[in-house]
């Protein structure tokens, strides 16, 4: 009895080391068709010679064999753990660095990206304050302009006025120019007019001529106006 429960315990033994080892042989089959980087290209190289061996001892009777098959299948797995773990490492590192880089570029662009804002914020600022300034100057414009309107309309009036009493002062002096002249030449007819230009002397004597003959066929009680003459011109030709 004791001898078939040993048979059974060594039996189970090996079953549990067959099942183990079966699933050791998978697992090793499926890491050695992985396709990566040049470190797990020569892991595979490994892994592919222990499958062979362990595949070609799958069916060997001997417990040492298979135990020693198992702990090379260990050696194996705890030397690809540390190439995996060393390329764990080495791209852990390698990310680092990158992520590094990119958390110093992103914060130099967001220190960019405060400067422009601040850029734009001031000639935001500068551009309503030019705004406002340009504002307040058309409305101090257009009150000038009215203003300046307001003193061009007076300054005309002013001007039609002077205008005006001018026109009516040549007219009265123009008229006191021709009683005066009239009765200096009925006076004396041979005035020495030599100082006045043929125009304005022909001009002056042939007024004077008409008025005397007026005089002369009108009653004496008619007033005849020195200046109301058919024959005055339209502008004054003082000498």
């Amino acid at each position: 009895m004791y001898a078939r429960d040993h048979w059974r315990c060594d039996n189970h033994i090996d079953d549990d080391l067959l099942v183990r080892k079966t699933a050791t042989v998978e697992v090793v089959r499926d890491m050695s068709n992985y396709e990566g980087d040049t470190v797990t290209r020569g892991v595979q190289d490994i892994l592919r010679g222990v499958t062979q061996f362990m595949v070609s001892q799958l069916n060997s009777s001997n417990l040492q064999e298979k135990l020693a098959t198992a702990e090379a299948t260990l050696e194996e797995q705890k030397k690809f753990y540390a190439l995996s773990d060393a390329k764990y490492k080495r791209d852990k590192g390698e990310l680092e660095d990158i992520l590094r880089k990119r958390l110093t570029e992103l914060s130099d662009a967001q220190t960019q990206l405060e400067e422009r804002k601040g850029q734009v914020n001031y000639y935001i600022d500068q551009n309503f304050a030019l705004a406002k300034k340009n504002t307040a100057l058309e409305k101090a414009l257009k009150k000038d302009a009215k203003e300046y309107d307001s003193t061009v309309k007076a300054l005309k009036d002013i001007i039609q006025k002077h205008e005006e009493r001018a026109a009516k002062d040549r007219q009265k002096y123009k008229r006191v120019f021709d009683d005066q002249f009239y009765q200096l030449w009925k006076n004396n007819q041979n005035l020495d007019l030599s100082h006045m230009l043929p125009q304005t002397r022909d001009k002056e004597l042939m007024k004077c001529k008409a008025r005397l003959l007026r005089e002369a066929t009108l009653p004496p009680t008619t007033n005849i106006p020195g200046a109301a003459t058919s024959m005055d011109p339209p502008e004054d030709t003082l000498p």
